[in-house]
């Protein structure tokens, strides 16, 4: 395909010549009409055409569940939905008794599950209180104990202090950070890490606080009998936080007992649950299956969800050309419905794996369209040029202008109103255009060419102009043309020209 470049001096060039040549015109004498071509520089490139259909990165059909008449759609075609949101219900009246009878149950499971969990939060509750009550009697003793040692100086106490109350804060933040797991029915690695963080804040504080007293100094008598009724203080509320803790002990729900509810609570939530279609993915509508006033039975397709973030098409690839293709090849995708555009994809997957069909093996790709916009819609069908070579700022012309003769490749080039036979190098061709090189042929020489078609024009990033119908059998050399063009085929009918063209007279010889 030739890049689009800007070529607006070709335009000026009268591309389409008309030259009389064998009796096409009654006062012209040995003259018939040739059609020709500019020679081009641009970018051909050989790829591999596939067929295949847009498809989301990922779906979900939701279906009704039970039996009963839509009540209400609360959504529309290409709305954003979250997963999770409500869709569309059914009227309660409508469906069998189960399912209205089981918001009851619902309710009540949720009551249920939620005395246990409460019950819980209290005990985690007692547990953490004891726990400050047992800290609070360790600081307690380790303080009277601390009024024993020989005093410091002031700023090693200072320093002692800040070191102490800096280890209080971990231990404290550590506890906050565990009780935010606590509840949870099962030990996992963060609630073991989170445990082992509190016992180690714990231990740092303790060492802290006695290195504290170790240094306090001019410690009266008055204090040290004050830090001993602290004590006694500190160990009847540690004595009273335990008697509160294991009344807890008894008859707390463990997790034989949580999960029993927690089930039953998913099982009537299920039952529920049946009058509403509810998005099990985040992404957008792509087809509603459903209006208010429908009678629908359980399996029934309601609502599409596509996830559009991203656009893949899915196409099978045999054995023969898979060796071709890898991971991050370009690929030029034109769809059927929007045909003037062609997008650009990147092949994104490629099986590593065969299917096996009617003795065939092929392997599926993905190719990933990297610019979508509004136009593509899922289940479009979409062509697919996967590129293998491409070459840029190379002469390209139109493959059937090249004849071979004696194994020797030729254009004829029409200059001053004289054909001149040329030869030529030819390179890499896609089939409607070719790569040739030659030391006598420069871009914008017309080549004559036995027919074209926008196709060709599009392939060469020339602009779309037709010619009036007129009668005139090209001569024979185009009959050995590299795509076997046939002479009859070089009798053209175009339509009504957008631009004028000259015509010119030559000789037949």
């Amino acid at each position: 395909m030739r890049s689009k470049k800007n070529r607006n001096w070709m335009l000026e060039i009268i591309f389409f010549s008309i030259i009389l040549f064998s009796g096409c015109q009654k006062n012209i004498e040995n003259t018939t009409e040739l059609l020709t071509l500019p020679i081009v520089t641009g970018t051909i490139s050989n790829s591999l055409t596939f067929i295949g259909n847009v498809a989301s990165s990922q779906s979900s059909e939701l279906t009704w569940r039970t039996t009963g008449v839509v009540e209400e759609v609360l959504t529309s075609l290409g709305n954003s939905v979250e997963e999770g949101q409500v869709l569309a219900g059914l009227e309660v009246e409508s469906v069998p008794a189960e399912v209205p009878n089981a918001e009851i149950s619902f309710i009540e499971a949720q009551d249920a599950l939620s005395d246990l969990q409460i019950s819980e939060t209290a005990k985690a509750q007692a547990y953490k209180d004891l726990r400050d009550k047992e800290v609070a009697l360790r600081d307690a003793k380790l303080f009277a104990e601390g009024l024993k040692y020989p005093v410091a100086s002031q700023e090693d106490i200072d320093a002692a202090k800040k070191v102490m109350d800096g280890a209080k804060d971990a231990y404290e933040n550590a506890a906050t950070e565990y009780q935010s797991v606590i509840l949870r029915d099962h030990l996992d690695e963060q609630k073991k890490s989170l445990y082992q963080t509190l016992q180690d804040t714990l231990n740092s504080y303790a060492k802290a606080y006695d290195l504290w007293l170790y240094d306090v100094n001019n410690t009266s008598e008055k204090t040290k009998e004050q830090a001993a009724a602290d004590i006694k203080v500190a160990e009847a509320a540690y004595e009273q936080a335990l008697k509160t803790f294991k009344t807890y002990a008894k008859g707390f729900p463990r997790d034989k007992d949580l999960k029993p509810a927690q089930q039953t609570l998913a099982d009537t939530q299920e039952n529920y649950g049946k009058r509403y279609i509810a998005a099990d993915i985040s992404g957008t509508v792509t087809m509603i299956n459903a209006r208010p006033g429908d009678y629908v039975t359980k399996g029934t397709v309601a609502i599409r969800i596509d996830n559009l973030d991203r656009i893949f098409i899915p196409i099978n690839i045999s054995e023969i050309d898979i060796v071709k293709i890898e991971n991050g090849q370009e690929a030029d995708v034109i769809l059927d419905s929007v045909a003037e555009k062609t997008f650009k994809g990147i092949v994104y997957k490629v099986s590593r794996q065969g299917d096996e069909s009617n003795n065939s093996v092929s392997f599926e790709t993905f190719v990933e369209i990297m610019d979508p916009d509004n136009s593509i819609k899922v289940g479009m069908t979409a062509e697919i040029h996967i590129i293998l070579e491409k070459k840029s700022g190379v002469m390209l012309t139109a493959s059937n202008a090249i004849y071979k003769e004696n194994d020797q490749f030729y254009l004829e080039i029409l200059k001053d109103g004289n054909r001149k036979k040329i030869p030529v190098l030819t390179g890499m061709t896609d089939g409607t255009i070719t790569e040739i090189s030659s030391a006598e042929i420069s871009e914008g020489d017309l080549a004559i060419v036995p027919s074209t078609d926008s196709h060709l024009l599009s392939e060469l990033g020339l602009p779309n102009a037709e010619l009036q119908e007129d009668s005139g059998t090209l001569p024979s050399p185009f009959s050995n043309h590299m795509n076997d063009q046939e002479a009859s085929d070089a009798n053209f009918a175009l339509s009504e020209p957008t631009f004028q063209t000259t015509p010119i007279s030559i000789s037949k010889n």
